[in-house]
């Protein structure tokens, strides 16, 4: 099962950069190291990648939790802002996996 997110938080940020700041691969890779970050969703496995199709999601989805693997992944070309990720990652740790490991 995947959980999907669209959306941003606007909490008060966990970095000291700029929420306006671009994110890019390689900093997306250094503030967020237990997420499974990804270029682009060429990346991700056949099947993720077929969900996304069906969903017909294709470069829209910026973060996802993915349930069967306990990972929270980021799509680094869907993401705008250092803002915009973490609202993504946040939206995903806590209201998906913390969640679902809750209740069940």
């Amino acid at each position: 099962m995947l959980n999907f997110s669209y959306s941003t938080l606007n909490n008060t940020s966990l970095f000291n950069t700029d929420k306006d700041t671009i994110a890019t691969f390689e900093n997306l890779t250094l503030l967020f190291p237990d997420a499974v970050v990804v270029r682009d969703e060429s990346e991700l496995s056949t099947s993720l990648q077929e969900t996304i199709t069906n969903m017909g999601a294709t470069g829209q989805i910026s973060g996802f939790f993915h349930k069967n693997s306990g990972n929270v992944y980021l799509i680094a070309s869907n993401i705008k802002t250092i803002g915009e990720a973490e609202g993504t990652y946040r939206h995903e740790l806590i209201g998906h996996k913390a969640v679902q490991a809750e209740l069940g």
